[in-house]
This record gives structure tokens, sequence and C-alpha cells, in this order.
């Protein structure tokens, strides 16, 4: 499933400490939706989250998400990164690196 910035009705970005950051985001009812039946067929598997084409999340799908609120943890530069991204501040040129 590819989610577009569009599908994003709310993000956020903390600051966890210890050089890490949360990016929290809200998803439109229909992406939510989507995400939702994705996951619930995803149970006990891998998900591979990426922006721009690069991974910044694998995790393991322990249940079924609903309510369309993810949160992305991982170093403060490549949340930034995301965060920005995702918020349509900037394009993908110099992501990650």
């Amino acid at each position: 499933m590819e989610v577009a910035s569009p599908a994003i009705t709310d993000i956020a970005i903390q600051d966890m400490g210890q050089g890490l950051s949360r990016v929290d985001l809200v998803l439109s009812n229909e992406d939510a939706a989507r995400f939702d039946r994705m996951t619930s067929q995803l149970v006990g598997e891998q998900l591979t989250m990426s922006v721009c084409g690069l991974v910044v999340a694998e995790p393991h799908i322990m249940n079924r998400i609903t309510g369309g609120r993810i949160a992305i943890t991982g170093g403060h530069e490549m949340m930034a990164d995301v965060f920005d991204v995702l918020s349509n501040a900037r394009d993908c040129a110099g992501i990650g690196s």
C-alpha cells in the first residue's frame, strides 16, 4: 500500500532523547480503512515502510492496526527527513544522505 502525503491528515515529530525521534501521523479515513485491512492480512508478518525509496521501519505486525494512527521511531536526522517529506516541506532529494 502506498500512502501519499494527501492521505495524511496530521503529522508531528517528537524528540525522544538519546538521538531518537518519533514521527506520528494520522491517515485520512479512507486510507486508515485501507491500512486496517492490509495490517489485518499481515498479522505475524513484517511490513516494510519506506519514504522516497528509503526504508524507515520494518515492524512485525502483531495485531491489526486500526484508527489510522502510525508512529515511526528512528534516528533524529532520518526522522527529520521523513517528517519534512511527509509534511510536504521538501521533496525526496537528499533524503537519508
